[in-house]
């Protein structure tokens, strides 16, 4: 079962105009069992302004930054930087771990150990991880690019668990830009079963 949630234009400017994130029923509904749910085109920063976009995986809603220091967000994005609900970032038990060579939809557990929580300029999913910035040199030049066979594993602000992975930084999901009007980028696409028994598990 797959769970696509699509962010439209109309939202982004409309959280612009007041200066806060998207209201938390523009993102649909969360799910209550471990289904695989498709976020797309969440905001992260695109305006440049500094501030981050938070994230429930456990409802699948964006969360007011009033409550930044609540348990009520697992993830916050800006630009290429992920929080989660632990550490520096937040009151919470959440935390994170990047995983590399494996497939997504076969991952059915994630590991009991290797779990990192937010530390001062070193989050617990850190970015050269799961993405290459090609550079002026690389083709194409200044883009970011999604690591292949990496999942991170998330553990939420209540201390259970969701595998998620990155398909896209630029608006309309594409996976390499191409320069396209409107491919803007500041945009995550990313896929996530999240696991409300609590469990690692995801078979």
């Amino acid at each position: 079962m797959l769970i696509a949630v699509f962010i439209t234009s109309l939202v982004f400017l409309t959280a612009c105009g007041d200066n806060e994130n998207p209201a938390a029923s523009d993102y649909g509904t969360g799910s209550e069992s471990a289904a695989e749910i498709l976020v797309q085109d969440l905001p992260a920063d695109p305006e440049r302004t500094g501030t981050f976009t938070y994230f429930s995986l456990r409802d699948n809603t964006v969360v007011s930054s009033t409550n930044a220091q609540t348990d009520q967000w697992d993830l916050a994005f800006k630009s290429t930087s992920i929080l989660t609900n632990s550490g520096v970032s937040g009151p919470s038990q959440g935390g994170g771990l990047v995983l590399s060579g494996v497939d997504f939809d076969d991952l059915s557990e994630l590991p009991a150990s290797g779990w990192q929580t937010d530390a001062s300029g070193l989050p617990a999913m850190a970015h050269s991880a799961w993405y290459t910035y090609t550079g002026s040199e690389g083709r194409p030049p200044h883009a970011i690019l999604m690591n292949p066979g990496v999942v991170l594993g998330v553990r939420t602000a209540d201390g259970r668990y969701a595998k998620m992975q990155i398909v896209s930084y630029y608006k309309g999901g594409a996976s390499v830009p191409t320069g396209a009007e409107g491919e803007l980028a500041r945009f995550y696409t990313f896929r996530y079963v999240f696991q409300p028994d609590g469990s690692r598990q995801f078979d």
